[in-house]
């Protein structure tokens, strides 16, 4: 049970942050999409968005498999160790 402590942990950490991020977009969007629209430099943060977006999916995401026991795994190599 102790193995599963860490990832689920970070998973409920990662799964928090993401959630508040999200929240908090939300609750402010029409002041943060005037941000955007201002144009110039300040346009450079709908890609900076887009970025920690798919940051903090990322890492929940990556989180949450390893809480429930998904790994990555190399299809090549287990299929040379059945064929060979």
């Amino acid at each position: 049970m102790k193995n599963r402590a860490k990832p689920l942990k970070r998973t409920i950490f990662w799964g928090v942050i993401t959630l508040a991020v999200f929240f908090l977009i939300f609750l402010n969007q029409e002041t943060i999409t005037q941000y955007f629209m201002r144009g110039g430099f300040s346009a450079a943060g709908v890609a900076a968005a887009a970025l920690l977006f798919y940051f903090l999916a990322s890492a929940f995401a990556d989180a949450l498999g390893e809480t429930i026991g998904l790994r990555a795994g190399n299809k090549l190599e287990g299929r040379s160790r059945q064929n060979g």
